[in-house]
């Protein structure tokens, strides 16, 4: 039902360790698949939020491919930016899955998502 576009996956969580931790990469059948995510604790600067986009392997995806529109990579940007900061205004949450977001050009959807209270 959703429209088509890229799918991307977007991830907080609280790790013992290093306490909040965002995870981005290629979503819906490439996470699966090709398993192209990356990592950083939080929080997260923009500088650290556009390197997430760059160091994705398969980042072309994000170009456009078979048609599909060119993602904005500043609207990725910012929705990096945004997840975390939901997740940290909001101590109770453990966990927080928007999975998939799909970007059409520069705007997007969130299809599904998943929180876990701590």
């Amino acid at each position: 039902m959703a429209q088509r576009g890229t799918e991307v996956i977007v991830g907080v969580t609280r790790d013992c360790q290093y306490g909040l931790v965002i995870m981005f990469g290629l979503g819906g059948v490439f996470v699966e698949v090709i398993r192209d995510v990356v990592f950083r604790a939080l929080p997260l600067a923009p500088a650290d939020a556009q390197e997430m986009i760059g160091q994705l392997r398969y980042k072309a995806v994000l170009d456009g491919v078979r048609g599909a529109p060119a993602v904005d990579r500043r609207m990725l940007r910012d929705l990096l930016l945004a997840v975390p900061a939901f997740a940290m205004a909001h101590t109770e949450i453990a966990e927080i899955d928007p999975n998939p977001v799909i970007a059409t050009g520069s705007s997007y959807a969130i299809a599904d998502a998943r929180m876990t209270l701590a």
